[in-house]
């Protein structure tokens, strides 16, 4: 069976979505939902490189990472360093929110 967030990357990549961000639910009081069980860092470390593979320019993955990780801020570093594919298209200036992956 392939993961869910697989699927979802192979979509995100579809439309040119270039920067993508995993991370873990935390429980913020007792009120909230609990959590079913912690990831463990070296699944985010998979999840990354598979991200990386399919052509993610940053890729954000660890059990402490939000949507709004540094997102820009390191995209903008790894541009800089020349991370992004020459024949790649230019990024879109289409803006795309999906909805968080608890696990």
């Amino acid at each position: 069976m392939i993961p869910l967030h697989t699927l979802t990357d192979t979509e995100l990549r579809k439309v040119d979505v270039d920067v993508v961000t995993f991370g873990q639910y935390m429980r913020p009081t007792k009120r909230h939902m609990k959590v079913d069980r912690y990831v463990d860092p070296a699944e985010f470390d998979r999840w990354r490189g598979v991200a990386e593979d399919m052509g993610f320019l940053y890729v954000a993955s660890g059990p402490l990472v939000r949507s709004s990780y540094k997102a820009g801020e390191y995209f903008i570093e790894n541009v800089l360093r020349g991370k992004t594919n020459q024949t790649q298209t230019p990024m879109s200036s289409k803006t795309v929110s999906s909805p968080s992956l608890t696990l």
